[in-house]
């Protein structure tokens, strides 16, 4: 009886430890993109052309850098994605070596 409670713990432990390791590398990931994107920032006008709710919120943005246009999925928050509706006018911020990445807020 002894053996398979420290059995529990011990996996819920290791468990707990690789789930904050992943929640960590996301969060430095996303910390990354954001210091990446404002060191060359570039600021442009997109319209919401679509919107997605499967696993998690996404919206799809059409917008143009030096006359080339781009349509990038991302993912916002919920408060975010409740605010606009498709065809909505937003800012965004680009990187200006590679447009493709894009923040909003």
């Amino acid at each position: 009886m002894k053996s398979s409670t420290l059995g529990f713990l011990c996996a819920l432990i290791v468990f707990s430890i690789i789930g904050y390791g992943v929640y960590l590398g996301l969060n430095l990931y996303s910390q990354y993109i954001k210091q990446e994107i404002n060191s060359k920032l570039g600021i442009a006008v997109g319209k919401i052309v679509s919107k997605h709710s499967y696993k998690g919120k996404g919206l799809s943005i059409k917008y143009k850098v030096n006359d080339k246009e781009y349509l990038t999925r991302i993912g916002v928050t919920s408060e975010f994605y409740n605010r606009y509706e498709i065809g909505s006018i937003i800012s965004i911020k680009y990187n200006a070596s590679n447009p493709d990445k894009i923040l909003v807020e």
